[in-house]
């Protein structure tokens, strides 16, 4: 009897150990809502509003373009390159039209037995802002990173709902370098120059 629990119990750690070897193993994603990392944005401009295509505040080596809304997403973004490798996408994000709790579970629940039951948690300790963040190497030198995200709070700086990104960073990286190899154009300096002078300091200071 004995003999037959402990045989039990070493395939129970067995399945366990292949399990989390299978997860660790899991292929890294590059595909999200018919979208693809590393592909040129051009392929999916009837997909995008073309006035929401604008230089990310403070990064500006990186362009952001507003998807239209799709069946069962409301809306989302991609984030492209401008100087390593003009127009590359660099990130995905979707928010669905799903905002319950119960759909962001179940994602959470699909993403574990993919990618690894044992994420990195970002969100509070409220329960308002709930975010997991998976790391999953694509076995070319580049980590792919997948956040998912539930927000139920009135802070306008998070989405409401379900929401999930797609990215990988190093590329991002690579742009800023790009950028900061070739230096600020000096054009855009005096441009930004001319309009703090015309504005005057207290344009810029809370009053």
């Amino acid at each position: 009897m004995l003999r037959a629990f402990t045989s039990l119990a070493c395939l129970a750690v067995l399945l366990g150990a292949f399990a989390a070897q299978a997860a660790a193993q899991a292929k890294a994603p590059r595909e999200l809502a018919g979208f693809v990392l590393g592909s040129d944005v051009a392929k999916y401009q009837d997909k995008l509003y073309d006035e929401s295509k604008v230089p990310i505040w403070g990064q500006e080596y990186l362009h952001r373009a507003q998807l239209h809304p799709m069946q069962g997403i409301r809306s989302g973004y991609l984030t492209y390159g401008t100087c390593a490798v003009p127009g590359r996408i660099l990130r995905i994000k979707v928010s669905y039209e799903d905002e319950s709790l119960g759909f962001f579970n179940k994602l959470l629940d699909a993403l574990k037995s993919r990618y690894g039951k044992d994420p990195e948690w970002r969100g509070d300790a409220f329960g308002t802002l709930r975010v997991w963040k998976w790391s999953v190497d694509d076995g070319g030198g580049n980590s792919v990173s997948i956040i998912l995200e539930y927000y139920s709070g009135d802070d306008g700086t998070h989405t409401p709902g379900n929401s999930i990104r797609l990215s990988v960073p190093g590329w991002m990286d690579q742009e800023e370098s790009c950028y900061k190899a070739k230096g600020r154009p000096e054009s855009e300096r005096k441009k930004v120059e001319d309009t703090e002078k015309k504005l005057g300091l207290d344009y810029f200071l809370p009053r």
